[in-house]
């Protein structure tokens, strides 16, 4: 769920756990982010985008934030994994708060991980407006999001450098309509032109395109495949992230 998908009893809860939080918590309300105040309340489950690990590192780098010592923090944690779906360790708790503390960590609200709780500019001022089709915006995205440990090494190429130069010297925008035979795409991706089709279906079915035709794979003078990325990219479905590629950072 993003904050354009998010109605208005969903906006509503955001409010009242922040409201409730600061409370608890002693903290002004208007310092409280409602964003994070979901986190807070309701915890997280296994599988999640904003995953178990980072929800605890967001909450931490909040909490100290807002003036509280590691003790309290590390405290509140503890309470709060009970809500997370399962309950991670406790080591892995201590060393959350250890490390947040350490590094000093901000979660603003261009975060991903922030973006699916964000309840918007209008009802919350710490809100920004995202540029979301901007270059940099979405090329940082697909990091974090952390497609390049899901998708084959040339479907990452033919998304991450072959399209994206194509849009620019077909001078349609990033995530305007590509119209090209498959020796061109393959060229401007450096990858093969026999995998540029599986490349294409790859990226359709994850979905990273919303408009997708296929051309004449093997006549290079016949028909063009035509092809639209989506703008911004979308994360991950659920079923993606449990198989991608476990490799330390």
């Amino acid at each position: 769920m993003n904050k354009s998908e998010m109605d208005s009893d969903r906006i509503y809860d955001a409010l009242a756990c922040a409201s409730r939080l600061a409370q608890s918590l002693d903290i002004e309300g208007k310092n409280f982010k409602p964003c994070i105040a979901l986190i807070m309340e309701n915890g997280l489950a296994k599988g999640d985008f904003t995953n178990r690990a980072v929800g605890s590192v967001i909450i931490t780098s909040e909490l100290r934030r807002l003036g509280k010592d590691e003790d309290f923090v590390l405290d509140y944690l503890k309470a709060w994994n009970q809500k997370n779906r399962p309950r991670r360790r406790l080591s892995e708790i201590e060393s959350a708060v250890r490390s947040a503390f350490r590094r000093e960590y901000r979660y603003s609200c261009k975060s991903v991980y922030l973006e699916p709780f964000c309840v918007g500019k209008d009802f919350c001022s710490f809100a920004k407006l995202r540029s979301g089709d901007g270059k940099y915006t979405n090329n940082r995205k697909f990091l974090e999001y952390g497609w390049q440990n899901i998708l084959s090494n040339s479907a990452k190429d033919l998304y991450y450098i072959g399209i994206v130069e194509l849009e620019r010297r077909l001078g349609v925008g990033a995530g305007g309509i590509v119209r090209a035979n498959h020796r061109r795409f393959a060229h401007f991706a450096g990858i093969c032109p026999k995998t540029v089709g599986k490349a294409l279906l790859e990226l359709a079915q994850a979905p990273l395109i919303k408009h997708f035709a296929m051309g004449t794979p093997q006549k290079w003078e016949g028909k063009a495949t035509e092809i639209q990325r989506k703008i911004p990219i979308p994360a991950p479905p659920k079923e993606l992230l449990l198989k991608r590629k476990n490799y330390f950072k």
